[in-house]
C-alpha cells in the first residue's frame, strides 16, 4: 500500500512536466516573416490567393527524395550572432496590376544594401523564371532587394523593393502590362504653320527582344556592384532584332492630315523585355523637283509609360529653303536663287515629350542646313527650328574652293 501511495504523486508530477514542456516548445516556434507590405505594387494583390501557395508547396514536396517528408520551411536555417536568420526561404509571386491575376514572368533582382550617406550598394544580379504558381528559392540571403519584372512597362517609380528576413519571406511583385496605342505626327514649316500635305516613304518595321538567359547570373564577378541604372544599357547588348523586309521601300505616297495630324497606326508599349517600331522618310515638295526631307523613327521605348498620356505624339518640321536663299552671297555676282538647287535641309521627327519647349514643341526640332555647290567650299550649320529665321548669319558668304 505504501508503494502505491508513492507512485501516485510521482505520476502526477511527471504528467505536469510533460504538459509544461509542450507548452514551452509551442511558444518558441518562430513566425514566418512576410515582405508583402514592403513591395511597391497594388495593395489589393498583396498576399495573393492562398491556393497558389498551397499548390506551390505541394509541388515542392513532391520534388523531395523518396522517404523525405520534411517541409523546406521547417529545415534548420543559418543564423548570425545577433539571432536573425542569415538566409530565408523566399516565395516569389507576380500579379497582373490590372486584373490581380497571377502571371508567369521573368524577374531580375539584386541586393540593394544602403551604404554611407544613403548610397546603394547593389550586388548579386539574378534572373529567374517565375511560374503562375510562384517560385520557391531556398537559402536566399537576408537583406534589402530591388527587382524588375521584364514583361512590365518601365514605370516611373523604378524597381520594386522588398526585404528578406526571418525563416520564410513571401514577396508579391506587380506586372504592369503594356498598352496598345495610336501614333500620330504633326508637321510644321519654319514659321510654325501646320502642314496638311506631305509625302511618305515607309522604311521597315522592327522588333527587338531581350534575351533574359543571356544576362549574366550572380555567379559572374562582372555583374557585381553594378549601378541598377545601368541594367537597361547592359541588356541592350543582348537584343535580338527582327526586321520586316517585305515593305516596298522605294515608293512615295501622298498623305493628308486629319485635324492637323498624320496617323501612323497602332503599336504596343515597350516592356523591359521587348520593344518595336518603324522607320519612315517624309518630304515636302518645293516645286521643280526640290524637297526638304525628314526622318521619322517610331520607337515604342520612347512612348509614355502611362496610359493616360497616350496617344504617342511626334512633331516634325519641313521648312522651305527661302530663308536660306535670301542670305546667300556668292563672290561672282550671282544671287542666292542661282544656288537654290544645292540647298539641303534635313531633320528628325521628335517625340513631343522630348522637346524642350512644351508649348511649342516644333521649335526644338534641329534643322541641318547644307549648301554644297560645285566649285565652292561647302557650308553647313545646325539650328533649331524656332531659331531658323533669326539664328542664321545675315549673310552666308560662299567661297571659291581652292584648286586641286
Amino acid at each position: 500500500m505504501r508503494s502505491i501511495a508513492v507512485i501516485g504523486p510521482l505520476a502526477a508530477i511527471l504528467l505536469v512536466c510533460l504538459l509544461t514542456r509542450g507548452s514551452l516548445l509551442a511558444t518558441k516556434r518562430p513566425e514566418a516573416a512576410s515582405a508583402s507590405e514592403g513591395v511597391r505594387g497594388t495593395p489589393a494583390f498583396q498576399g495573393g490567393p492562398p491556393a497558389l501557395e498551397t499548390e506551390r508547396r505541394n509541388a515542392t514536396r513532391s520534388a523531395l527524395q523518396p522517404g523525405d517528408d520534411s517541409d523546406p520551411q521547417d529545415e534548420a536555417q543559418e543564423s548570425d550572432p545577433s539571432g536573425e536568420a542569415a538566409t530565408s526561404t523566399l516565395d516569389l509571386f507576380v500579379f497582373d496590376s490590372r486584373t490581380g491575376a497571377p502571371v508567369a514572368a521573368h524577374v531580375s533582382f539584386w541586393g540593394a544594401q544602403v551604404g554611407p550617406g544613403g548610397s546603394r550598394l547593389p550586388s548579386g544580379l539574378r534572373t529567374v523564371d517565375v511560374p503562375t504558381g510562384g517560385l520557391c528559392l531556398e537559402a536566399c540571403p537576408a537583406g534589402s532587394y530591388e527587382a524588375v519584372v521584364h514583361e512590365s512597362v518601365p514605370v516611373r517609380t523604378g524597381p520594386q523593393t522588398f526585404e528578406v528576413k526571418g525563416l520564410y519571406t513571401r514577396v508579391d511583385l506587380s506586372l504592369h502590362p503594356p498598352h496598345d496605342f495610336g501614333c500620330r505626327l504633326r508637321v510644321r514649316d519654319e514659321r510654325g504653320r501646320i502642314l496638311s500635305d506631305i509625302e511618305v516613304k515607309p522604311g521597315f518595321r522592327f522588333e527587338s527582344s531581350y534575351l533574359p538567359e543571356a544576362i549574366p547570373s550572380d555567379g559572374s564577378e562582372t555583374t557585381r556592384n553594378r549601378n541598377p541604372g545601368e541594367l537597361r544599357e547592359e541588356w541592350n547588348d543582348h537584343l535580338e532584332h527582327k526586321e520586316d523586309t517585305s515593305v516596298r521601300r522605294n515608293q512615295w505616297s501622298h498623305r493628308h492630315a486629319v485635324d492637323g495630324w498624320f496617323d501612323f497606326g497602332r503599336f504596343t508599349q515597350a516592356s523591359r523585355e521587348a520593344c518595336a517600331g518603324a522607320y519612315y522618310q517624309l518630304r515636302r515638295s518645293l516645286g521643280d523637283g526640290r524637297y526638304t526631307l525628314c526622318e521619322l523613327r517610331i520607337d515604342t521605348r520612347d512612348a509614355p509609360p502611362s496610359e493616360e498620356e497616350l496617344p504617342f505624339d511626334l512633331v516634325a518640321v519641313l521648312p522651305s529653303t527661302q530663308f536660306v536663299v535670301e542670305r546667300i552671297r556668292p563672290p561672282d555676282g550671282r544671287t542666292g536663287d542661282d544656288f537654290r538647287d544645292f540647298i539641303q535641309i534635313e531633320s528628325d521627327a521628335l517625340p513631343v515629350a522630348q522637346c524642350r519647349y512644351a508649348g511649342d514643341p516644333w521649335r526644338s526640332v534641329p534643322l541641318e542646313i547644307k549648301i554644297q555647290v560645285p566649285g565652292f567650299t561647302a557650308w553647313q550649320t545646325t539650328v533649331r527650328a524656332g531659331e531658323a529665321l533669326t539664328g542664321l548669319p545675315k549673310e552666308i558668304k560662299l567661297e571659291k574652293a581652292p584648286p586641286h
